[in-house]
């Protein structure tokens, strides 16, 4: 739903994720920074790969590619709408940390966590922009935590029309 979180385990494949690795390489690489939103870029390998694998129908995806390559743990934030994308997509590569979430900022509290997605090589998480999020912390400390994403926007869902954008 539009308000919702889905989490797809496992949704790449060893082979997609190595693919997804050296294309994280190379956006670190060309940019010279460990973490970036990259503008402009509609036809990535990710975009490719993520439009044949995400069993979601009707979504659409914004020019946009986020990457981080890092050994510091995210601090609490909201992500910025761009181009009125509702969701944005993550992509775990490694298992070092997952993303906590809450509904607002003025609900965060660092210990009461209403909802952590743990890290798993080949997971995809799809949020509402709107959710408040941080890392979880990077087990073990200061290792290098890989995540590729997109923004994207998801069709209406009414689990009452017996049909599902969802596979």
């Amino acid at each position: 739903q539009r308000g919702e979180i889905l989490i797809f385990p496992g949704l790449l494949s060893e082979e997609h994720c190595l693919d997804m690795e050296s294309y994280l390489a190379e956006l670190v690489a060309e940019h010279q920074t460990q973490r970036y939103i990259v503008p402009g870029v509609g036809d990535s390998p990710l975009h490719t790969l993520i439009r044949r694998v995400l069993p979601v129908s009707g979504a659409t995806f914004e020019d946009f590619v986020t990457f981080s390559e890092e050994d510091v743990e995210v601090d609490p934030h909201y992500d910025e709408v761009r181009n009125g994308e509702t969701h944005k997509l993550l992509l775990f590569l490694d298992t070092v940390a997952g993303t906590r979430f809450w509904e607002s900022k003025e609900t965060y509290r660092k210990k009461n966590c209403p909802l952590v997605v743990g890290p798993a090589r080949g997971t995809v998480v799809i949020f509402p922009m709107s959710l408040y999020h941080d890392s979880d912390r990077y087990e073990p400390q200061y290792s290098v935590k890989r995540t590729l994403g997109l923004r994207m926007s998801l069709p209406p869902f009414d689990p009452r029309a017996g049909e599902s954008a969802i596979g």
